[in-house]
């Protein structure tokens, strides 16, 4: 092979090859789909996941709730209330034994609620029944179940039952639920990682079960507070319609 022939295999092979513009362009061609693409893949991930534990908590508190049924259980905690060590008794006795949590708070200890902001609603105003590294109402229990959700209990009265729950119920006292789906994760919304259920007498039932799907819709909107979205979400498969996802992040 002479010179010329080399002169012209080497011209063949630069032809093939890119230029440094050409990786340049393509590079900054794939950073610009990856800076558009993955918030959006990370942000559906973390909807999906939110969906799957609510639903996942959902059908723990169920079979706790029937169990406590079939053993009986005074829902009644406003018997215990005021007294830090009858608080204690009581979830100790009545609940634990059929849950499986890996941490629990009582009056005034901190560590089983998301302590990373206030508790808001879907409409962004403060939730002021809740304490943030605390729990939820006056007198409570909070716990941490193995999955990662938090939990605060309180007791309610047949007044809240309608009014806050949504729930048309002849029961005088109830067991309040508060969920926190993603722990310490934002934004600790109602609607969006923060739901309401209820034990009575009666049974359990998530909040908004006795409104109809133009109220359901109005509570999770952006002018709503989100308490009945555990209905919403539930009657929608476990999925959290996008319109209310969106609001995430609103103010």
């Amino acid at each position: 092979m002479n010179i010329m022939t080399n002169i012209i295999v080497l011209e063949d092979y630069m032809k093939k090859a890119f230029t440094l513009a050409e990786v340049l362009i393509t590079l900054g061609i794939i950073g610009v789909v990856a800076a558009i693409t993955i918030p959006s893949l990370i942000t559906k991930y973390q909807k999906k996941v939110i969906e799957t534990t609510l639903k996942e908590d959902y059908s723990i508190m169920a079979q706790v709730n029937r169990m406590m049924i079939a053993n009986e259980v005074d829902f009644d905690m406003s018997a215990a209330d005021g007294s830090d060590t009858a608080i204690q008794a009581w979830f100790k006795e009545n609940m634990l034994p059929y849950m499986q949590i890996s941490n629990a708070c009582y009056n005034g200890k901190k560590g089983c609620w998301s302590d990373g902001s206030q508790t808001k609603m879907l409409n962004g105003a403060a939730f002021g029944d809740c304490r943030a590294g605390y729990g939820c109402g006056g007198n409570w229990v909070s716990y941490i179940m193995n999955n990662g959700t938090k939990v605060a209990l309180d007791i309610g009265n047949n007044s809240q039952l309608k009014t806050i729950f949504g729930i048309d119920s002849e029961a005088e006292t109830c067991l309040k639920i508060y969920v926190d789906v993603n722990g310490d994760k934002p934004p600790n919304k109602f609607g969006i990682d923060i739901y309401l259920m209820t034990f009575t007498d009666e049974g359990f039932v998530p909040a908004g079960v006795n409104k109809n799907m133009s109220q359901l819709k109005q509570s999770c909107s952006k002018g709503g507070n989100g308490y009945w979205c555990m209905t919403y979400v539930k009657n929608n498969g476990w999925s959290i319609p996008e319109d209310v996802w969106k609001l995430r992040n609103s103010k």
